[in-house]
């Protein structure tokens, strides 16, 4: 089994795009193991809240409901995301939730974002398709 964390705009990319119907069914069907970060419940309310709160909560409903693993920034996460912000200069946020993945032994992180690939050799960051091909 795979274990990958999923940046903020790739798990609504994964709530409303037809195109991550294959991973989606992956994750229900437990062959890939999703990890998520509390944080990014914050950036969706950012994100999402600025035309509608209420569809912000209806998404954050749905995925505390789904079949991810949804993880809390513990102490661990903390530390971690501090390493990489002193190393690698990449923004809290993004250190967060790569941290929470990396204390999570996730190998791979859904993502299109480039703050990310400063810490490729830590935890590799892969596009839908990339995915998609791994799971063949």
């Amino acid at each position: 089994m795979i274990t990958i964390l999923i940046d903020t705009m790739e798990i609504l990319n994964l709530l409303t795009s037809p195109h991550y119907k294959k991973l989606e069914t992956a994750i229900d069907n437990h062959h890939v193991k999703a990890e998520l970060s509390a944080v990014s419940l914050t950036e969706i309310y950012k994100i999402i809240g600025k035309s509608s709160e209420e569809e912000a909560r209806k998404i954050i409903q749905e995925i505390i409901a789904s079949e991810l693993n949804l993880r809390e920034v513990d102490y661990r996460v903390s530390a971690k995301a501090g390493e990489l912000r002193l190393h690698y200069d990449i923004p809290t946020v993004d250190a967060l939730i790569a941290a929470t993945g990396m204390i999570n032994n996730a190998t791979h992180i859904l993502t299109t974002d480039l703050h990310f690939q400063a810490i490729k050799k830590l935890i590799k960051p892969v596009t839908a398709r990339e995915i998609k091909k791994m799971l063949k």
